[in-house]
């Protein structure tokens, strides 16, 4: 592969994630998740960054541009248990595709990717927390008072990162 192709698939990768997050954020706020709803749209932003942070590296290093060849994700998952299932099935197989395209990055560049890497960890970070609603919510069998209370705490909290927060 080469690094051009390396880089295509990572940035297809990114606006994947993108794009599902776009998506999963109007599917959570259209049934009641407000909290999951920022999370969704502050992933979203941060994923345009690193996209665009991944086409300027490029540049920067290789003195070339880059089109992504975009495939549009369908998602639409049929619940929130759904929801957060898939959301888990896509970001393990993202840290899987990531860590190999670093694995190949490196064997040709001789150095790790910084933007891939930036990407992983956000992904892992991602993932624990998928991991541990899933859990939780098995535990109370869905209980929707359980997953309300935890999207009102997300809510507080993606409304104070976004520096929107009004006591």
């Amino acid at each position: 592969m080469t690094i051009e192709e390396i880089y295509k698939r990572a940035d297809n990768l990114i606006i994947t994630h993108l794009m599902v997050n776009d998506d999963a954020m109007k599917i959570c706020q259209s049934i009641g998740y407000n909290g999951f709803k920022r999370l969704h749209r502050q992933l979203a932003k941060e994923l345009m960054c690193k996209h665009q942070w991944l086409n300027c590296e490029y540049f920067d290093r290789f003195r070339k541009t880059f089109e992504t060849d975009i495939s549009i994700p369908t998602y639409k998952p049929v619940s929130f248990k759904d929801h957060l299932e898939k959301w888990r099935t896509l970001l393990e197989n993202a840290i899987q595709e990531l860590g190999e395209l670093n694995q190949e990055y490196f064997d040709l560049v001789g150095t790790t990717n910084c933007v891939f890497e930036c990407v992983m960890e956000c992904f892992v970070h991602k993932l624990e927390k998928v991991n541990r609603w899933i859990m939780r919510f098995n535990d109370s069998n869905w209980d929707a008072g359980l997953i309300h209370l935890v999207d009102d705490k997300l809510h507080d909290k993606m409304k104070e990162k976004e520096g929107d927060y009004r006591a």
